[in-house]
């Protein structure tokens, strides 16, 4: 499913399901969907308000296997020393995203 024909099913009047919403929302906070490709119609998406002000983890199954969450932590310890999770925390901090609450535990 191209963003492209989703965007374009919008403009022509259509209705989007919930998978074609989730992938719309989904590339545009991966970055797959550019700024300018979600600001082109602005009345067709609003801003929304912050979901929550709770702090979230990130949860493993409890059996044994530790290669996942090395993997994971790798990965997002890697994404705070080269300074994404900074760039993440400082796109989407009107929606309460902080660097400031970021923590990583090993």
């Amino acid at each position: 499913m191209r963003i492209y024909d989703l965007i374009a099913k919008k403009r022509d009047g259509g209705t989007h399901s919930r998978e074609e919403l989730e992938a719309i929302v989904n590339g545009f906070v991966s970055g797959e969907v550019a700024d300018y490709q979600m600001a082109a119609k602005p009345d067709m998406f609003v801003k929304l308000e912050p979901l929550s002000t709770e702090n979230y983890a990130v949860g493993f199954a409890k059996d044994g296997d530790t290669a996942m969450i090395d993997a994971v932590n790798k990965t997002l310890k890697e994404m705070y020393d080269d300074g994404t999770i900074a760039k993440l925390c400082e796109k989407w901090g009107e929606y309460g995203i902080s660097i400031d609450n970021w923590v990583l535990v090993d």
